[in-house]
């Protein structure tokens, strides 16, 4: 049973890999690329693909060696590991607010310049080294955390206590979502006002911008659903910890190496199941790719919400 089910698992993360690259793939090969934001395509998609690396490397490669092998990994590389699996998880969800802050910043500034493709990406880089700035403070302070697949725990060098930087991150960081998705609705809010408010206007913005637009809000909440079922599910095994622990521990390994894969798929949630536009553009291309010529259905025209 545990052999058929590491088998499953491990085809489940090599299709959100393989997805990930045809993604990556079909974006980059799009021409009209400002049409859609594609920082943020290319920043969640390679973190989709680095939770398969870590998925792969945590929980189904330490299953197939042996202990000996293992244990010289964890020793020597394992706090390396943890360090990128926190970092790959959390960048995702501190990327939200980014695009968040983008589509408030097109709202008061419609035409502003603040969030060209070069300033996201020094924003997105900035980001990146806030986070692991505060990751390496605990990793070189002798804090530093490491995921064990045999004890099926994270263990600490300053056990039984963590450092405060790990402690509010694990504390405070779940709470993220939940704003997030309050700030969407906000935002749609002000946008449906807005389109009830030029209704009768025949001003209309241009179709490119639109789509971007379109595109954007659709991404920001898409993210933050997806992360938040996750948080929820984590939260979930926190609050009924008791019911949780007298589960057979491969139970409990089933349940928590789906809930983490699951992340494996926030690319494809995002950019394939929730938004139409990225959709059309990878499945145009798989056609593409296999030569194959699609009719294109003549649909009417649609307005922004």
């Amino acid at each position: 049973m545990a052999l058929l089910f590491y088998i499953l698992f491990s085809l489940m993360i090599f299709i959100a890999f393989a997805f990930s690259l045809l993604l990556l793939v079909s974006v980059y090969r799009y021409k009209q690329k400002d049409r859609i934001p594609v920082v943020y395509i290319y920043q969640m998609t390679a973190c989709s693909i680095g939770v398969c690396f870590v998925e792969l490397q945590s929980d189904i490669v330490p299953f197939f060696l042996k202990k000996k092998t293992y244990m010289w990994i964890y020793r020597n590389l394992g706090e390396s590991f943890t360090l990128f699996d926190n970092f790959i998880y959390a960048y995702p969800m501190f990327l939200t607010i980014l695009m968040i802050s983008e589509r408030i910043y097109c709202i008061i500034y419609p035409f502003g310049r603040a969030f060209t493709s070069k300033k996201l990406w020094l924003y997105c880089l900035g980001l990146a080294m806030f986070l692991l700035i505060l990751f390496f403070i605990p990793f070189f302070g002798g804090c530093a955390d490491n995921y064990s697949f045999y004890d099926f725990d994270y263990t600490s060098e300053c056990d039984p206590d963590d450092h405060p930087i790990t402690l509010m991150f694990d504390e405070y960081a779940r709470y993220l979502p939940v704003i997030c998705l309050f700030l969407n609705f906000g935002v749609i809010y002000h946008i449906s006002k807005r389109r009830k408010r030029f209704r009768n206007t025949t001003t209309r913005e241009p179709n490119v911008r639109q789509t971007h637009e379109k595109t954007l809000l659709i991404q920001a909440i898409s993210s933050t659903i997806f992360l938040l079922i996750y948080e929820i599910g984590y939260v979930a095994t926190e609050q009924f910890s008791d019911f949780f622990d007298s589960l057979p521990k491969f139970t409990q390994r089933v349940i928590y190496y789906l809930q983490a894969g699951l992340v494996a798929y926030t690319s494809f949630f995002v950019y394939f199941v929730c938004t139409s536009s990225v959709r059309k553009i990878v499945i145009d291309n798989v056609y593409g790719i296999f030569k194959i010529k699609r009719i294109q259905p003549v649909t009417p025209s649609t307005t922004l919400f």
